[in-house]
């Protein structure tokens, strides 16, 4: 019997991730990467990004068809800014009704 998760990727898109013009181009990715891994086990999987304002989130992405629409997303993702991990966290439980499965941040830890 499988069992279907949520999986949650968070990417830090504040502003120490911009310090090297990569870096948070290459955190996209991997989140992609990694919800591409769970779309492929049946997972639901959301991205989301840890930046100041309005919280940034995918819809829910539910088969491995919607891996253009993610990839899309990500890359469409801006970052600048400062905001603390916790009160995002906070904001976010709330407003995106976070309760369960898995959660991976990605970020430089700054």
């Amino acid at each position: 019997m499988e069992i279907s998760l949520t999986v949650e990727l968070i990417v830090d898109a504040t502003e120490s991730m911009l310090v090297h013009p990569d870096k948070l181009v290459r955190a996209n990715r991997i989140a992609v990467s990694l919800g591409y891994i769970g779309l492929t086990e049946h997972h639901h999987v959301r991205l989301s990004w840890i930046q100041p304002g309005p919280i940034a989130a995918s819809p829910w992405f539910h088969q491995r068809r919607d891996l253009g629409r993610m990839a899309a997303m990500a890359e469409a993702a801006a970052g600048g800014g400062t905001m603390p991990l916790p009160a995002w966290v906070r904001r976010a439980a709330a407003l995106l009704r976070i309760r369960g499965g898995q959660a991976i941040l990605i970020t430089d830890g700054m």
